[in-house]
């Protein structure tokens, strides 16, 4: 019953993530932050101008009918409060209050890599594309992207054909009529057919525009622990996202690319920059990795997580196993698998060796 309060706080123009942060602070539960007074707001920490702004706005918006919109809409919202909100998310100081989404959230509860780059590619952008991002993918990465036209709608596509999972972040609302561009309006129910989902922090209607893109990169590197930049220009978009990731905190990763093209100059500038210059997917799984075995602490990491994981240390106790014994073993698919293996990696519980063979850390 709260979420509609969260609903219709969220439809009011000042009311933005910073001020929905200190409202949480401060008042005990979102009905009393629906409800609150001038003084109220003002003690929260708002403004009197935006306070009064809130209570004006406020009053042309019924919580109800925000619910009711949303469930007849097919879109779903989750709050920060929420056991399901992304982690990653949550760690930033302007973390969207409510998020809504399409599809599945729980394929942000992997690893996530965000890949960003030129919509006006080029051939070499989209074979780096097509090299890099199948592995990662294959190996349980959720890979992030805009949609937009050019390298994202190569990375969403590349994540699909590896079997892997893909999520959308849109700088519009996610009413069907809205998301875009058309032409990748058939890869955006691809991404939710294969598992994956599509996420925005805008409440219907909301188009998109010059202010909600740059405010989207910033949800899109958020969600990642890394973003890789493949093709961009001195001064292309990808390039906020990048450097919302460096205020974030998140690894920066960049393809190396001709000195002569004007594609190349802002990956290039980000690798003199320290960005780590990215030639394979295996320069991303090995960084990660190398930053996990460092980090865990090694009882820690070995204690199984859920069953499968335990029935993979039973699997592997005595010697090292090939990839399809694995799963004969462990009677899973595939690609379950191969995803639950790239997450023990990263946690040093097992390591991969000659290929496909497994063996205990």
């Amino acid at each position: 019953m709260d979420l509609k309060y969260w609903l219709a706080l969220n439809k009011i123009p000042e009311f933005g993530p910073i001020k929905f942060h200190k409202i949480l602070e401060f008042f005990d539960d979102i009905e009393s932050a629906w409800q609150a007074n001038l003084p109220e707001l003002m003690a929260a920490g708002i403004c009197e101008k935006d306070a009064q702004l809130i209570i004006i706005n406020r009053s042309k918006i019924n919580p109800d009918e925000e619910l009711e919109n949303l469930e007849k809409s097919g879109i779903k919202a989750i709050t920060i409060r929420d056991n399901d909100y992304p982690i990653n998310l949550k760690e930033l100081f302007d973390a969207p209050a409510i998020i809504y989404y399409r599809g599945n959230i729980n394929s942000l509860n992997r690893p996530c890599l965000a890949v960003v780059g030129a919509r006006k590619h080029t051939a070499y952008g989209q074979a780096a594309a097509e090299k890099i991002v199948p592995p990662l993918a294959s190996a349980g990465i959720t890979i992030v992207s805009g949609l937009a036209l050019g390298i994202d709608a190569i990375a969403h596509k590349s994540a699909i054909k590896a079997k892997g999972l893909t999520v959308a972040v849109f700088g519009s609302d996610l009413s069907w009529q809205n998301i875009g561009p058309k032409t990748n309006f058939k890869l955006a129910e691809e991404i939710i057919e294969t598992g994956g989902c599509l996420i925005s922090e805008y409440s219907v209607p909301t188009v998109a525009n010059k202010q909600t893109f740059p405010q989207r990169n910033r949800i899109v590197s958020g969600l990642s622990r890394g973003v890789l930049v493949i093709e961009a220009g001195e001064y292309s978009g990808s390039l906020i996202t990048a450097t919302c990731a460096l205020e974030q905190n998140r690894d920066i990763f960049a393809v190396p690319d001709s000195i002569f093209s004007p594609y190349s100059a802002g990956a290039n500038n980000l690798i003199k920059k320290g960005a780590k210059p990215v030639t394979t997917a295996d320069d991303i799984l090995g960084d990660w990795l190398c930053q996990e075995t460092l980090k865990l602490d090694k009882n820690e990491s070995l204690a199984p997580a859920d069953e499968l994981e335990k029935a993979v240390i039973d699997a592997l106790f005595f010697e090292p196993l090939h990839l399809d014994k694995l799963c004969e073993v462990c009677q899973i698919r595939i690609n379950v698998l191969a995803s639950k293996l790239m997450l023990m990696e990263l946690k040093g519980q097992v390591k991969c060796s000659n290929g496909k063979y497994f063996k205990m850390q």
